[in-house]
């Protein structure tokens, strides 16, 4: 057995598809997990059995980092071949490994095709899972005036605290504030919590006996509030909308990864009040998979800001900030810092008499968060090669991860927005508070709503290494224009953060029945 668990993880990685497949199926014979999931594909998933099944078990086998799947229980691979299933949808049965719509050309191609969403609505497995599915009517869901307000979040509380400690706090606030961390508490529920949802027959009474069984002041907690608010629309998001009780006003806030997960197609979105995004595109994003406005048409949707405080980042530029690009973030595929290290080439091949640098701020590319993340192997291959290939070396200099970024920022005299995908960037508004001039990318993954554009209009907006470079130049040439559109992106970002400061977005949310179509909230 031993011996065939090494033969199947040898096959899959090195390269022998059909041997892998071979071996698999003998697999099967000695372990019910492996025949339960299959079993659960076969009935509710029309094609491509067999490469999902081996997708699935080779996933769980390298996330897990053991020799095979071999020893996984049934709602552990079920739950793993629902998300490969739907990312082998999404690729158009392409071999990846997790969210394929966080790839440009998968994204593009999916939200540009007119009816790819609706059709996995009318797949056997979604039509199976949709059983699970209770309908909640919107005339039962409280409108306004949240008084009582219990936090959930998985365990990030990092952009909710402030909101907490200012309704929990401030002597002339009204609410109560209850918080939960449900991965310290429920986390270990979730294995029979998905196995329940998976029967396709799941009814809160249901789920809410493993909830009891596991953490009975997760009960007491809830039910003596009115108000849920699920801070990121990851698991957590999932059993707060199927353990919904009628009366209860359900909130949940989406960052950014989230929009491209396989979470979004778990969530009852018909237990969801409110529907917070950091900004338009990632609702966008979420609204073209889910098609929340036409099937939810009582979702309210509330764009709320996290808040900054920018007065710390006007400090005065280093001498050689002039000729110096700045990149908060790089250790990762999606931060791309190989468009870094190209536009840095580009500027040193066209305007040689100028010292550029590079200054590249935060964690390496460490071999840890690498292993844990298979698809930043290439990236921080490609990062050395290309330091190497381009000469680069000597031009680029680096910074440890801080939290006191305003120092780090006076040797930037452009801040850099490389990624695939972001959400808000938010070093991008800090940059631009220190006079640094924004060179944003147009972010790929969104473009198909206008992210980057939408998000940064004000920034100079470019798709291509070469497009920046000659940006730059130009800038570096001039002097006095440099000069002025730093000064005009520093008053910028302080108008905008004033702007925004006139309001409290979480307040007006708990006490209103309908968000303006054009509020956009900071908070």
């Amino acid at each position: 057995m031993t011996r065939l668990k090494y033969s199947f993880f040898g096959h899959v990685f090195c390269g022998t598809v059909a041997a892998a497949k071979k071996t698999a199926w003998v697999l099967l014979l000695f372990n019910p997990s492996h025949a339960a999931a299959l079993r659960f594909l076969k009935s509710y998933y029309p094609t491509g059995i067999t490469g999902i099944f081996l997708k699935t078990v080779s996933w769980l086998t390298f996330q897990k980092k053991q020799p095979t799947a071999y020893d996984f229980n049934p709602s552990d691979l079920t739950l793993t071949a629902f998300k490969t299933a739907l990312y082998d949808f999404q690729s158009g049965s392409g071999f990846v490994a997790s969210q394929p719509l966080l790839t440009a050309t998968y994204s593009h191609a999916f939200f540009s095709h007119p009816t790819l969403a609706e059709q996995w609505d009318e797949t056997p497995l979604a039509k199976h899972l949709r059983g699970s599915f209770k309908a909640f009517p919107h005339d039962l869901t409280p409108q306004a005036n949240s008084q009582k307000i219990f936090f959930v979040t998985n365990n990030n509380w990092h952009f909710i605290q402030p909101v907490i400690e200012k309704l929990a706090h401030d002597p002339a606030s009204s609410y109560t504030v209850k918080t939960f961390e449900w991965d310290a508490f429920l986390q270990a529920a979730e294995p029979r919590l998905f196995e329940v949802l998976f029967s396709g027959k799941a009814t809160p009474e249901a789920l809410w006996a493993i909830v009891d069984d596991v953490c009975p002041l997760f009960r007491t907690w809830y039910e003596a509030s009115d108000t849920l608010v699920v801070e990121w629309a990851k698991s957590a998001a999932i059993w707060l909308s199927h353990l919904h009780q009628p009366g209860k006003r359900l909130i949940i806030r989406l960052h950014s990864v989230e929009a491209y997960s396989y979470y979004l197609y778990c969530i009852n979105w018909s237990a969801v009040s409110d529907f917070v995004t950091v900004c338009q595109h990632n609702f966008d994003a979420v609204n073209a998979q889910r098609q929340l406005s036409t099937k939810h048409p009582y979702l309210r949707h509330w764009v709320i800001k996290n808040q900054q405080n920018l007065e710390p980042f006007s400090l005065p530029k280093t001498s050689n900030a002039a000729t110096t690009l700045g990149l908060i973030g790089y250790n990762n595929a999606n931060k791309d810092p190989i468009f870094a290290l190209e536009l840095l080439a580009e500027l040193r091949h066209r305007a040689p008499q100028h010292p550029w640098r590079l200054l590249l701020v935060g964690q390496p590319f460490d071999d840890a968060v690498v292993l844990n993340q298979p698809e930043n192997w290439d990236a921080k291959a490609r990062f050395t090669q290309q330091i190497k290939a381009l000469t680069l070396a000597d031009a680029i200099d680096y910074s440890p991860y801080t939290t006191d970024l305003p120092p780090v920022f006076t040797r930037m005299g452009f801040v850099l927005s490389t990624s695939w995908r972001e959400g808000t960037h938010e070093t991008v508004l800090q940059g631009m508070a220190s006079g640094a001039i924004p060179i944003v990318r147009c972010w790929p993954v969104v473009q198909p709503f206008n992210g980057a554009q939408n998000q940064y209009a004000t920034a100079i907006l470019v798709n291509t290494p070469t497009e920046a470079a000659t940006a730059i130049i130009n800038l570096v040439e001039a002097p006095d224009k440099r000069h002025a559109l730093a000064a005009q992106v520093m008053a910028q970002s302080n108008a905008q953060q004033a702007e925004d400061l006139h309001e409290c977005g979480w307040q007006v949310l708990f006490g209103a029945s309908t968000p303006s179509d054009s509020r956009v909230m900071l908070v």
